[in-house]
């Protein structure tokens, strides 16, 4: 779509301001003509547009007859011209012809108002799009290809204008044209009906109007079905090592089925590795629709020459031969993460970035397996939850030396852990939080700073939603906590409403 530039020709004149002053000096008086009309017109010129000028007349003594006229030299190409009293729009047809480079606009005005006024504009030689539309991408011999041809003017309304159309093969043969083609609603549409044996390759339709021409690329091939599918199954969607609860292998199954449903026989060869190490372990067994497979961490990590590798995916490769033909059909790369720990914990949006002195806070973890799904219902599983406070400058140029509060939670089988935190010091510059597997390595998961949030005056309200069902009825009830305090002195004010 293209991007409009417009210019503005005008004569402008302001009013004199005065302001009433105790015996101010006496400047000298400057006439101003007040603005008496504004032009306004695009920047560029396309070729089979209209160029739409607006004209106002702010001032004047009755109908000014305007007159727009293009020029590119001594060259006249076109004028209008429109009588207006208040405001109107002068368009002038630009020619299909016209050349590039540089043209003069000029507007006059006479009878109630005598002006005259220039601008130079250009002309884009851009001034129409073709749009083509094929029904697909791909085509197989003796396929019918169907498309269709907008051409537009900038504005995106139909060109009206006849266009010529031509289609070449892979060897730029003409295979067939249509010439000086319209349409009453700007779109034409037409098909070509393919051969039994046409070139494979790049087919190409090439639309010219307006001396532009645009091309559309649509391919012609063969087009088989493969025989039968392969398709690796893993038994979960991650693995685990480096951690206290390590897989020993890397299992699952492989299927192989025709696309009819049908099993196939045949062998097959899984290739496993670690992505960017290409020391692949390989298996083979025999198939007939499905096979199970498992593959030892411990082979991986020989091949791989890696002792660590929870920094690595695994990636499986299958190939199937079938028996009876030889022929082989390979899965998609199955690319398999690895994680060090089950269970993955997660500060939740919940938890805010900012605390208020005084104020309570609460944080929010949630645990999951490492892929994002719930935990398993009694999986029994707690975490040591963190809350250390740095504390800012007691005046003195001193900082308190920071302080920790640890606590222990199970996790419910939701798998959201609630923590809350209502000690918060009045003199408390941030607070860091930090959430542990419980575990026999005691490992951090995840943590989160949290900074103080101040205002001009130190004072905050926080209100609460309690809820609960009494009697089949749900009662609303807001606990409002407000705290004021001075400079982080003791003197401080905590009041508790209920509603």
């Amino acid at each position: 779509m293209w991007k409009m530039k417009w210019i503005f020709i005008a004569l402008m004149g302001f009013l004199p301001l005065s302001l009433a002053q105790d015996v101010p000096p006496k400047e000298p008086e400057i006439e101003v003509t007040p603005a008496t009309y504004m032009v306004t017109s695009p920047k560029v010129l396309r070729r089979g547009t209209d160029l739409e000028i607006g004209v106002t007349i702010l001032a004047e003594s009755g109908p000014v007859q305007v007159t727009a006229t293009l020029t590119k030299g001594k060259v006249t190409y076109t004028s209008g011209s429109a009588t207006i009293e208040n405001s109107a729009v002068v368009s002038i047809p630009v020619p299909t012809s016209a050349d590039e480079g540089a043209y003069t606009l000029t507007v006059t005005g006479s009878g109630g108002l005598t002006f005259t006024d220039s601008a130079t504009l250009t002309l884009d030689p851009h001034s129409v799009s073709v749009f083509i539309q094929t029904d697909k991408a791909i085509y197989k011999p003796e396929q019918l290809v169907q498309f269709r041809v907008m051409p537009v003017k900038p504005d995106l309304t139909p060109l009206g204008l006849p266009v010529d159309i031509h289609i070449t093969d892979k060897n730029d043969n003409k295979i067939k044209q249509w010439l000086n083609q319209t349409s009453d609603t700007g779109i034409i549409s037409k098909s070509l009906q393919l051969s039994d044996q046409p070139p494979l390759g790049d087919w190409k339709i090439t639309v010219k109007v307006l001396d532009e021409k645009t091309e559309k690329v649509f391919t012609v091939e063969e087009f088989v079905l493969p025989k039968f599918e392969v398709k690796i199954n893993p038994s979960k969607p991650y693995v685990l090592n480096g951690g206290n609860e390590d897989d020993t292998a890397i299992s699952g199954n492989i299927e192989a089925l025709y696309t009819y449903g049908k099993n196939v026989k045949g062998k097959v060869s899984l290739q496993v590795y670690l992505k960017n190490n290409r020391n692949k372990v390989t298996k083979t067994y025999k198939i007939d629709g499905k096979v199970a497979f498992s593959v030892p961490i411990a082979d991986l990590k020989r091949v791989s020459r890696e002792n660590t590798i929870h920094y690595f995916d695994i990636v499986c490769i299958a190939e199937v031969t079938e028996d009876l033909t030889n022929i082989k059909l390979s899965s998609e790369e199955l690319t398999i993460p690895i994680h060090q720990y089950g269970i993955k914990l997660k500060f939740m949006e919940a938890s805010a970035d900012n605390l208020r002195p005084g104020l309570s806070y609460t944080a929010y973890v949630k645990a999951s397996k490492p892929d994002g799904s719930p935990l398993d219902a009694g999986h029994g599983k707690s975490i040591k939850f963190s809350a250390t406070t740095n504390y800012e400058n007691d005046g003195t140029g001193k900082y308190k030396e920071s302080t920790t509060v640890d606590s222990t939670h199970v996790i419910p089988d939701a798998g959201v852990v609630v923590v809350p935190t209502t000690d918060i010091a009045m003199d408390i510059s941030s607070m860091r939080l930090e959430a542990t597997l419980v575990s026999n390595r005691n490992i951090r998961a995840d943590s989160k700073t949290v900074s103080k949030f101040s205002t001009k005056t130190n004072a905050g309200v926080q209100i609460s939603l309690l809820t609960a069902l009494e009697n089949m009825k749900m009662v609303v009830r807001l606990k409002a906590v407000c705290v004021t305090f001075l400079y982080l002195t003791p003197r401080n004010a905590k009041d508790t409403l209920l509603v």
